[in-house]
């Protein structure tokens, strides 16, 4: 009896021994995975966040990040297959930008010659009107002269009448001087002002001279509607520039308010001041036309942005404006409420 006692005894020592050593194992199984998964699994779960954080910057156009590669596990692989897909992406990103770029310059080149020849037929009424008062001037004169020929060889003309005729003849020629004279100056503004679309050389303007000579190649323009231009800058003001820019300036800010401000037949007055700065020369531009709307303001620069799309605008005028400012070196802002009018301020380096 004894015996058995014993052995069922030492059965449940055992028993209890086991079931202990088991709590244990199972005890430091939790314990080392805990430990594993601080070990092991929250770096992998950091680098899987900071790969994804790579990618939001990436896809906010944060071109130049990239990803940790440096891991030779399937995240670093990952990483490395994103890198080679972003430097793809960057690739064509910038030769879209480099296409788009070579694209609207050449838009632009199209734009400013395109304007140039859209002047050619109010060239040719500016300059054929003076050259057909000088054509019938020189009619009247030479008639003169073959009275007073005829006159001489049938010996009846009398001192007055001779001196009326050489008055006549004399008045003639002061009409033919003045028209020719005034044909002359506007093929002469209109050549320089056409050079200087093709010659990019800097030289020292005289900007009160030179912003009437861009107005008198508008004046076709300017006939069509009641809009005068007032050129109110100081005689002596002077600005060492290229010369195409200011045309290509000032061109494109008359014509838009001939397009955006007044409506066809209505009166309007523009006004271009000019005043000296210490870093260089300040010019102002300003209209009394119908003005800009407030949420149109922030994009008149934009490319291609016009509110007058049916009516055959291109978006490119004003865009035209900002950028041959700041590739002069300077910068420009507008002000505007509709119904008052809008003002540009220029400002170039001296």
């Amino acid at each position: 009896g004894s015996g058995y006692v014993t052995s069922r005894g030492m059965r449940k020592v055992s028993e209890s021994r086991i079931a202990a050593i088991l709590e244990f194992s199972w005890g430091m199984s939790a314990v080392i995975a805990l430990m594993l998964f601080f070990a092991i699994d929250r770096p992998v779960s950091r680098r899987v966040v900071r790969l994804g954080q790579v990618i939001s910057r990436f896809s906010a156009k944060d071109f130049d990040v990239r990803a940790d590669d440096s891991f030779r596990d399937e995240i670093g692989e990952l990483g490395a297959t994103f890198n080679g897909m972003a430097e793809t992406i960057l690739h064509y990103e910038r030769s879209l930008q480099a296409e788009v770029k070579e694209r609207t310059e050449r838009i632009i080149d199209m734009e400013k010659f395109a304007f140039l020849g859209s002047l050619t037929a109010g060239v040719a009424h500016e300059v054929n009107t003076p050259l057909g008062v000088s054509i019938t001037a020189n009619s009247h004169a030479k008639g003169l002269v073959h009275a007073i020929k005829a006159g001489y060889a049938e010996s009846n003309i009398d001192e007055k009448e001779f001196l009326r005729s050489l008055d006549g003849i004399s008045e003639s020629i002061d009409i033919i001087e003045s028209n020719l004279d005034r044909a002359s100056n506007f093929i002469q503004t209109f050549k320089q002002l056409a050079i200087d679309q093709s010659v990019e050389e800097a030289r020292s303007v005289k900007l009160k001279e030179y912003i009437e000579e861009i107005v008198l190649s508008l004046k076709p323009k300017l006939r069509t509607g009641s809009v005068t231009v007032d050129v109110e800058v100081p005689a002596d003001l002077e600005l060492r520039c290229v010369p195409g820019g200011l045309y290509q300036v000032f061109t494109n800010l008359i014509v838009n308010s001939l397009v955006h401000a007044f409506d066809e037949g209505t009166k309007g007055r523009i006004v271009i001041g000019g005043k000296r700065t210490d870093g260089g020369v300040e010019l102002s531009y300003a209209d009394n036309g119908r003005g800009i709307a407030s949420e149109d303001l922030e994009r008149i620069f934009t490319l291609f942005f016009t509110t007058k799309r049916e009516a055959g605008g291109s978006g490119l005028g004003l865009y035209i404006v900002k950028s041959t400012i700041v590739k002069m070196g300077g910068h420009v802002h507008c002000t505007s409420e509709p119904g008052k009018g809008v003002e540009f301020i220029i400002s170039l380096p001296a």
